[in-house]
């Protein structure tokens, strides 16, 4: 028996990348919209760099509420809007956007992802923090990293990647310091919280993106990736006792922070990391 249906007259939100079908978007804020009666749908659409005006562009009609991006367009998203709230402008990058009398407006609420969930588990802030990437969700690890009081190193593998994150913040007023990963062993193990903001771990990827004998006792690790869940970063880093952060706390405290800035009220939290984990754990 189907207990809901989109009408001709419901509001529309989506997710776009390239690619989007792992996405748990939908998922999560289809439960969140049910659950109180909305009438809205959420759907997850590939969307190219070359589709990306063109997209936009249709998003100030007025049944779209706004969107969601994810890899790889978070960057080339806050040339496209119309104004950029504080976290899209510091960082540079948009996550969510929200369509009002055709008016396109970039937040970057991956900020917020990070950093609830990290107090959530303890973490005070200061202290020396790394960021391991560079790309759109470590630039919102730094800012999250920043507000927190932590001096942040980002260490990439593409060296003039993590100098643009740097010249960026330095632009805004930051200080952020990049290392090469020849050094990774040294600043991971002088860290006091490490972020996998890389998609190294994702899906059927055996891999950490470091390795975890460069963890000592006392840390806390929060890793992106949320599929597998746990992914072998987390499991490991739990092994040893450290403090951690799964990237299903990361995806609901973000969406959570999306579906506010749409909707104007909070949706029931509880219930979409209910159904991120139910998704995850198949």
């Amino acid at each position: 028996m189907v207990e809901w249906l989109p009408t001709s007259e419901s509001r529309l939100l989506f997710v776009i990348g390239d690619p989007v079908s792992h996405s748990l978007s939908p998922a999560i804020h289809n439960r969140a919209i049910r659950r109180l009666g909305l009438d809205a749908v959420y759907v997850a659409i590939r969307v190219t760099g070359e589709m990306l005006g063109s997209f936009t562009s249709l998003c100030r009609i007025n049944r779209v509420l706004g969107f969601n991006v994810t890899i790889p367009h978070k960057i080339a998203v806050a040339a496209l809007v119309d104004r950029l709230d504080e976290s899209a402008e510091l960082t540079g990058c948009v996550n969510t956007v929200r369509a009002c009398n055709g008016l396109l407006e970039g937040f970057n609420t991956d900020v917020a992802g990070v950093e609830k969930p990290l107090r959530g588990s303890g973490f005070k802030g200061g202290g020396v923090a790394a960021v391991v990437g560079a790309g759109g969700g470590a630039r919102a690890a730094v800012l999250a990293l920043l507000s927190m009081g932590c001096r942040v190193l980002v260490l990439n593998r593409s060296p003039g990647r993590a100098f643009e994150l740097e010249k960026h913040f330095s632009g805004k007023g930051f200080s952020v310091e990049t290392r090469s990963l020849k050094d990774a062993e040294r600043v991971l193990q002088q860290a006091d919280v490490i972020v996998n903001a890389t998609p190294v771990g994702m899906g059927s990827s055996v891999e950490t993106p470091f390795p975890t004998g460069f963890l000592r006792s006392g840390q806390t690790i929060l890793d992106m990736v949320y599929t597998p869940h746990p992914t072998r970063l987390i499991k490991e880093a739990s092994e040893k006792g450290l403090k951690t952060v799964p990237g299903v706390e990361m995806l609901v405290h973000q969406a959570a922070e999306s579906f506010e800035i749409w909707f104007g009220f909070k949706p029931p939290l509880e219930e979409m990391r209910e159904e991120a984990l139910r998704r995850l754990r198949g």
